[in-house]
């Protein structure tokens, strides 16, 4: 019997003590998110300074890893690279997601964000259509 591959997220974590975000890409949001506050090794070295954190949301549908990742650093390197908070980072994914590609490198993408929410820094392309799959506004907990 064939394991089924844990599919890849990319995910937005924020700060209960400041202002800071954090942007990654895991095949297991739970085991992460422990790491990055410390409760298990191996979390980024960039989140030792904010914790606690808290899982934000999750972007979803990636066909595989390196998808995911090449998301993750399009995310990161958005300008303004130096933005904080979480409504700049919403306001980046929100323009990354509208690229037809993430990187030059990338395949076709497709928008995952949740349109449904009624954000107002969400673009207004989007509103009023229904959320599509890929979209999870939190971690999901059963994940070992």
């Amino acid at each position: 019997m064939v394991a089924t591959p844990t599919p890849y997220v990319c995910y937005l974590l924020i700060s209960l003590s400041s202002r800071r975000t954090y942007v990654g890409v895991t095949n297991n949001t739970h085991r992460r998110w422990r790491q990055h506050n410390g409760e298990l090794v191996g979390g980024a070295k960039s989140t030792r300074i904010g914790r606690p954190w808290q899982p934000y949301l999750t972007v979803q549908g990636f066909a595989d890893q390196k998808s995911a990742l090449q998301f993750e650093w399009m995310w990161k390197h958005m300008a303004p690279r130096k933005s904080s908070g979480e409504a700049a980072q919403i306001r980046k994914l929100a323009a990354l997601v509208h690229k037809e590609r993430w990187t030059t490198e990338a395949s076709l993408a497709a928008c995952p964000i949740d349109k449904s929410c009624g954000e107002t820094y969400l673009c207004r392309s989007c509103r009023g259509r229904p959320a599509p799959s890929r979209y999870n506004g939190s971690f999901d907990e059963h994940q070992g």
